[in-house]
């Protein structure tokens, strides 16, 4: 199967997003299937012997760090000339738009898989106008689409209830050679960000929709606790002026074994978003042995399954995030128990059944769109002709 992968973000980029798809070329090419990646352009020229097509961009006005591209006409050529069996366009809003009106245009499959919440991003930058804005585009975007993907049931659910149409749930997968308890207590000391105090880590983009302000302030309270940052984004350079403290740390972006490290390192993961659509860091973490306070969502509800592996805090009250870090602090009985459960459930999600998954749901939107060019009122006027 020939695919055709369009993306608002690729490498060197890294967030849940980038990863997903990193893991799903792999597990692709690894499986037979041919994939070619159409990405903004600052992206890689080629990912896993995947060729990466380039296309002029511009920065976002919230994510300076991040590109858009425009979708037309650049991207028509080379993506005709790849001769797609199915186009995925992977979190559609400006290059991705231009992937979803081809494939219509030319009667190529289309699958679309939603991973930003934008709307609620809205709320987060204080331009709550757009959100019913961009319910109304993605909405639009996305039931364009023979088969939609949301990657957790919650999405699932209140995509659906926003009137997103023909939504499947598109498996979580998880990188276990990379992310697992560390054997031996002496490592959980390497790590040179590590002292005695009980260690609280964040994993994640370090901007404002995170909610970040909501497990800092409270450390100003917490002298016996260290929070430690991992990540980058448009809001390091104010929180770490507003939040410079003895404990806390913005250690900036880590990647691969030191990532693992910090995971291995720390006593428990701290995790305030309620604007995510799956919560891979959380799932890591849980692969890693580390327990997790976090805000309630409904994805992360999905993930923590009650409080076997985790517990909550409420980001409106300060006082329930102290006081949740001072308990678990000193109940090591619980922080053992929560350890072993998120390592076992966290054992169920793997990348190849999340993209075996995935290829049946290409098979599907193949099959669906070929059903609809031989209905007969696809056919009145003729075909449209694609010149490449």
């Amino acid at each position: 199967m020939r695919i055709a992968l369009v993306t608002e973000t690729f490498l060197p980029a890294t967030d849940g997003i980038v990863t997903r798809l990193t893991h799903t070329i792999r597990n692709l090419t690894q499986k037979g299937h041919e994939v070619r990646v159409f990405a903004p352009a600052g992206s890689v020229s080629s990912f896993s012997g995947v060729e990466v097509t380039s296309l002029p961009g511009f920065p976002y006005p919230f994510y300076p760090e991040k590109r858009f591209a425009w979708p037309l006409p650049a991207l028509v050529k080379p993506l005709l000339d790849a001769k797609p069996d199915v186009i995925h366009a992977a979190g559609p809003i400006v290059l991705g738009m231009g992937a979803v009106l081809i494939a219509k245009r030319c009667h190529i499959p289309l699958v679309a898989s939603y991973h930003t919440h934008l709307a609620v991003y809205a709320k987060r930058y204080n331009v709550p106008f757009l959100g019913p804005v961009s319910w109304f585009y993605l909405r639009n975007l996305h039931n364009l689409a023979d088969v939609s993907l949301a990657t957790s049931h919650a999405m699932v659910r209140e995509l659906r209830e926003h009137g997103f149409r023909r939504m499947r749930y598109w498996p979580r997968g998880l990188d276990h050679a990379a992310f697992q308890p560390q054997d031996s207590p002496e490592k959980k000391r390497a790590w040179s960000l590590r002292d005695d105090r009980f260690t609280l880590l964040y994993v994640g983009r370090i901007a404002h929709e995170k909610d970040l302000r909501t497990i800092l302030e409270p450390m100003k309270l917490l002298p016996e606790a260290h929070l430690i940052l991992v990540g980058d984004g448009p809001a390091r350079a104010e929180l770490t002026v507003d939040y410079a403290s003895a404990n806390v740390t913005f250690a900036g972006p880590l990647y691969g074994r030191d990532l693992a490290e910090a995971y291995a390192s720390a006593d428990l993961f701290v995790f305030p978003s309620v604007t995510e659509t799956l919560g891979l860091v959380v799932m890591e973490a849980m692969a890693s042995g580390l327990p997790v306070l976090a805000v309630k969502s409904e994805p992360t509800l999905e993930l923590l399954k009650g409080e076997r592996n985790g517990t909550w805090f409420d980001g409106a009250d300060p006082s329930t995030f102290i006081a949740q870090v001072r308990a678990l602090s000193q109940d090591v009985d619980r922080l053992t128990e929560m350890t072993a459960f998120g390592v076992l459930r966290a054992q169920r999600w793997n990348w190849d059944h999340a993209t075996d998954e995935l290829i049946r749901t290409y098979d599907a939107a193949i099959r669906l769109a070929k059903w609809k060019r031989a209905r007969p009122e696809r056919r009145m006027g003729g075909e449209p002709v694609c010149v490449e």
